[in-house]
């Protein structure tokens, strides 16, 4: 994305810390770290999908992870060390490796896979009756596994024995009023094949994209010197002053507890007054223009809205977050100044565009240049660092001269740098495995080869964003099966191949808001500054990805098998639908241009022969690739240069579209800082915007705390809908 070097001041005093000999699991920090899997894994699931409100879960910044740092550092460490019984309380890094897999359990329950995985799996034979096209296209019955879902296969129809209990248990909810079925008496033998084929997909893609966030971390920690401000934010709830049990040292600063209060009070109100509406009036009835404003400006220019369908309401209107403007305060002024601006830059090429054309940008245009602008953000990030990741590679591979030729930097780098080469195998055989794999389903080696590099791709600059950038809420704008039909044409993928990437993808990776890369490389980063051995940390996060997948799967499972799952709206409504509806559009495309029976009996090389690219999206990736490789050439020779590439990565997403005001607001106030009180002044007042932070992710623990004891003195679930968060 970028390759300007940047030393980053810590957002706490350099303080010792422990040695790396010392061991990674301790009593406490595995009694801490498993409540923290349970927490977000168990509970965590639970509630977003159950309760729906506040989310526990729905970012790479997660307010209930967060909330239980704060409640660890501050009131566990804290009640320890008044009591007299300080040996209890955790040191910096135990809280280091307790928040590593308390991230990493928040991969599998929400977005990142089970929000997604048995609804796309199970509801396409619920709506099949109102799409006669799957069925006379055969989408589920011929083209896609009978293996692939639970037995009874309902391909045979509903009268099949088990029929009810497997599948329409699953559309309507197996609970008789508030009496659940409990999870041992659940259909598990029906989904005891397929989760033994997708099982095994999830876990070698997972282990590949840890080990190769541990792959580039020393690349991007040391040789790049990226700021990581989620890291420092989570950091700082874990350190001490001498890196020794107690509370962490961010808690005894005024000026944090001068950004915690003021957040904290005014989220408290929104909770109250939602409530206890006619007793406590809303916080938009006393102060409108706080925590969102709206201009109808749309309506004032209409070619906004004729440019911009359906992103036409983002520049009417922004909510505020408190945690955006905050990190807006950790990362480079040209980051948040990009973010700031990109929504309206968008709208201003989407006009131009319009005037130009005559044509909208549509999601084709956007999402192949964004495409375009992922390859090219990684191919500058694997130029800029070659040697490091050749030497790497080679020592992985065996080569003895690299391995002695680079004997200096192993003297410099010690652990991680073993740590890095004993990834790199990792990753070489988990992307095989998960290739194979994907190979034997989807029917074609090429397209199988070409999604998992899409894929990879995909999550690394999603990692690179968060590390950089530190935009907690961010998607990729693009998929990669979406990419493969756009590149090669439905012919050339294959009929089969396409169904099951289209499909797959939406079991697997439909929204990437919440994947695996970017918490990983928050938690290695959080580690490594605390001290702690890199080299047992990836083999504990690798057990704790497993760990939290099971958990996740078993409460989701009971959720959705007791709970209606089409009651959440857009998870249960749109990916069952949208992707097989895609399909059979293509479907229909090569039948009337009579290539479907010729694409179906060819073989995967001689399917390229068939290859028809779009030649929108061509010019479209085109332009992402060239924007994103010309704008980091340019920031290589202008420092100053005021935006970032960033700008083709994620402009024009959701998350842009609902950040940029916050985003504009936190650059605004980060110049009026180093602008009027310099460098000291900046790095004095960095506990102030973590209190900013910190104010509103505990509050989402607050409200899930709330959720939960109404449930369980009172038996029903609250009857107010309170969301902490803005999106």
């Amino acid at each position: 994305m970028t390759t300007q070097l940047k030393i980053t001041v810590s957002s706490t005093p350099s303080v010792p810390v422990p040695s790396r000999k010392s061991r990674l699991l301790t009593p406490k920090s595995v009694i801490f770290g498993l409540f923290g899997v349970a927490l977000m894994s168990g509970f965590a699931a639970y509630h977003d999908d159950v309760f729906g409100d506040s989310l526990l879960i729905s970012n790479h910044i997660p307010g209930g992870a967060f909330a239980y740092f704060i409640f660890t550092g501050l009131i566990w460490n804290g009640l320890c060390c008044v009591s007299g019984f300080r040996r209890l309380a955790l040191d910096t890094k135990e809280m280091a490796v307790v928040l590593g897999v308390t991230l990493i359990a928040c991969f599998p329950p929400a977005e990142g896979l089970f929000s997604y995985f048995f609804r796309v799996i199970m509801l396409p034979w619920h709506y099949l009756q109102g799409h006669p096209l799957w069925e006379e296209r055969g989408l589920l019955t011929e083209h896609l596994p009978k293996y692939l879902f639970p037995s009874p296969w309902p391909g045979d129809g509903p009268l099949t024995p088990g029929y009810d209990q497997v599948y329409r248990g699953f559309f309507t909810g197996l609970a008789s009023g508030k009496n659940t079925v409990p999870w041992w008496n659940l259909p598990w033998r029906a989904w005891a094949v397929p989760l033994a084929v997708w099982g095994p997909l999830v876990l070698t893609g997972a282990f590949a994209v840890i080990a190769l966030q541990f792959i580039v971390h020393r690349q991007w920690s040391e040789h790049e010197q990226l700021p990581f401000p989620v890291a420092q934010v989570a950091s700082a709830f874990c350190r001490t002053d001498d890196g020794g049990s107690g509370v962490p040292s961010v808690f005894k600063n005024k000026l944090f507890w001068w950004g915690f209060v003021p957040v904290a009070l005014v989220v408290s109100h929104k909770f109250v007054s939602a409530w206890y509406p006619e007793a406590v009036p809303p916080i938009r009835d006393v102060m409108p223009n706080l925590l969102s404003w709206w201009v109808p400006l749309s309506n004032k220019i209409p070619v906004i809205r004729r440019a911009m369908p359906g992103d036409f309401w983002a520049m009417n209107g922004q909510a505020f977050s408190f945690t955006i403007v905050g990190i807006a305060y950790f990362v480079s002024a040209e980051v948040s100044l990009t973010m700031g601006v990109a929504t309206i830059l968008y709208m201003l090429f989407g006009v131009s565009f319009l005037y130009a054309t005559g044509t909208q940008v549509d999601y084709t245009c956007t999402g192949s240049s964004r495409f375009g602008a992922s390859v090219g953000c990684c191919a500058m990030l694997i130029f800029t660092g070659w040697t490091y990741y050749k030497t790497v590679f080679a020592r992985a591979l065996g080569a003895r001269g690299a391995k002695n030729a680079d004997a200096n930097a192993d003297a410099e780098s010690g652990i991680r740098e073993s740590g890095a080469v004993g990834a790199a195998r990792v990753f070489m055989l988990s992307t095989a495995a998960f290739y194979i794999i994907f190979t034997i389903l989807c029917a074609s080696w090429i397209m199988a080869a070409l999604f998992t590099i899409f894929m990879l791709v995909m999550f690394l600059v999603l990692s690179r964003v968060v590390s950089e950038c530190g935009i907690p809420f961010v998607q990729s704008g693009w998929l990669p099966h979406e990419s493969l039909i756009r590149l090669f044409g439905a012919a050339a993928v294959g009929p089969r191949t396409t169904t099951f990437v289209t499909w797959g993808s939406s079991v697997l990776i439909q929204d990437p808001r919440e994947c695996l890369q970017p918490y990983v490389a928050t938690a290695v980063k959080t580690a490594d500054d605390a001290g702690v051995n890199l080299r047992r940390l990836f083999r504990l996060l690798c057990g704790v990805t497993v760990l939290a997948v099971i958990v996740a799967g078993i409460t989701i499972f009971y959720t959705h098998y007791n709970y209606n799952p089409m009651g959440k709206g857009w998870p249960s409504q749109v990916p069952p639908i949208s992707p097989l509806e895609g399909v059979a559009k293509q479907f229909s495309e090569m039948k009337s241009v009579g290539v479907f029976e010729a694409s179906a009996a060819a073989g995967p090389i001689a399917r390229l022969g068939l290859t028809k690219t779009d030649p929108r999206a061509l010019k479209f990736f085109a332009v992402g690739l060239l924007a994103t490789l010309g704008l980091s050439l340019i920031r290589f020779r202008f420092a100053r240069f005021p935006l970032h590439p960033v700008l083709f990565l994620v402009g024009g997403t959701y998350p842009a579209i609902i950040m940029w005001g916050a985003f504009l607001c936190g650059w605004f106030i980060k110049t009026l800082v180093v602008r009027f009180g310099g460098g000291k002044v900046y790095q004095k007042f960095k506990p102030l915007f973590i209190g900013l932070i910190a104010g509103e992710l505990f509050m989402v623990g607050v409200n899930m705390f709330i959720d939960f004891t109404y449930y369980f003195l009172l038996d029903s679930r609250p009857p107010v809908y309170v969301r902490a968060f803005p999106w």
